[in-house]
């Protein structure tokens, strides 16, 4: 699979799935992954973003990508995450809902979830 097929992929699952991507006003771009079942916003670059991806690429189209190709997705995502600047969110506030450290998550919970791409 080639990186334009990749893209267009993670761009129909977010938008199949609604997945919300949308900067904070300082221009952070954030991203709430299904996987998370309290839809917190996770900073578009973080770990566990990147894992999300690779762990998508690998379940659900048996593709492990290039560290390239997920750098790729990850600026596209950054581009529409800046067609939606939440002011209501504040990445350096003191907000519970927030993720300011990545603990990645593993892959034996990952798989807990049972998310696939379909």
């Amino acid at each position: 699979m080639n990186t334009r097929r990749l893209i267009q992929h993670f761009l129909a699952l977010v938008a199949k799935q609604q997945i919300p991507l949308y900067c904070d006003r300082e221009g952070n771009p954030f991203i709430e992954l299904p996987i998370d079942p309290q839809k917190r916003p996770w900073p578009l670059r973080s770990k566990t973003v990147r894992s999300w991806v690779f762990t998508e690429c690998f379940q659900g189209l048996a593709f492990v990508p290039t560290p390239g190709a997920v750098d790729a997705l990850l600026n596209i995502l950054g581009g529409h995450a800046w067609q939606n600047i939440r002011n209501d969110h504040d990445s350096d506030a003191n907000d519970a809902c927030t993720i300011t450290a990545d603990h990645a998550l593993s892959i034996e919970e990952i798989n807990k979830r049972k998310v696939t791409l379909s």
